[in-house]
């Protein structure tokens, strides 16, 4: 029973939407309203458009921003391991002879 009380719904509903269709009011209402639709839609559009540019442009900075500190910072790692290079082999000779010493001790206890 349930299914015949839909089914007589769904066919009043479309007399119904006929009935309107077939009037020119109404059609003239629904192509305006299609009109207004499309000019929203267009304007959202580009307001999108523009919105997505301006977070492009901001992301495309910070990165550049980033690089750029993450060059300085490379640069200066670089020089300060270059200067502790060349004191370094200084460092490893005098932990050699330390490390011998060590040993013998052990070898002696």
């Amino acid at each position: 029973m349930l299914h015949l009380i839909r089914f007589a719904a769904g066919v009043a509903a479309g007399i119904v939407a006929m009935q309107l269709l077939k009037n020119k009011s109404t059609r003239d209402t629904l192509k305006k309203a299609g009109a207004s639709t499309k000019e929203s839609l267009e304007k959202a559009s580009q307001s999108t458009k523009d919105t997505l540019e301006k977070a492009q442009d901001k992301l495309r900075d910070a990165t550049v921003s980033g690089l750029e500190a993450i060059e300085s910072a490379s640069a200066k790692a670089r020089a300060k391991l270059g200067s502790e290079a060349k004191a370094a082999p200084k460092k490893l000779a005098s932990r050699k002879h330390a490390n011998k010493h060590e040993k013998v001790e052990h070898d002696q206890e």
